[in-house]
């Protein structure tokens, strides 16, 4: 079995929210909204493709990991940053390191556009 990482297409984006409310459905919450998240994260003209990836294993989508900006604000100063979340592994694939996969994918492309600073958005525990 081989894993690959690499960014999403827009054809697949159904395909990603399926995946996302998979991973989500009844975590937290009766439901879930991060599926919608991502929906609206698109959307936005924060959302950042090049470190939005999916992680593909024999040829099925079994994780995602999606990036927008955001800003940290003090006084008139401001610091651009990034933002990840959801990510999102496949429940019968999760505990095999493919999240942490997609987090260093992500975070070697945002080193080499030399970006500041990372912030995680997801449940604080």
């Amino acid at each position: 079995m081989e894993l690959t990482i690499r960014q999403e297409y827009e054809n697949e984006y159904a395909m990603t929210d399926a995946l996302i409310r998979r991973a989500f459905w009844n975590l937290f919450m009766p439901g879930c909204n991060e599926h919608y998240l991502s929906h609206l994260l698109r959307q936005s003209e924060d959302y950042v493709k090049a470190y939005s990836l999916v992680a593909i294993l024999d040829g099925q989508m079994v994780g995602q990991i999606m990036y927008s900006r955001s800003y940290i604000k003090q006084g008139s100063t401001t610091l651009p940053t990034l933002t990840f979340g959801p990510l999102s592994v496949d429940p019968q694939y999760q505990n095999q390191g493919i999240g942490a996969k997609l987090i260093e994918a992500s975070v070697k492309l945002a080193k080499e556009a030399i970006e500041k600073a990372i912030i995680i958005f997801g449940h604080p525990d």
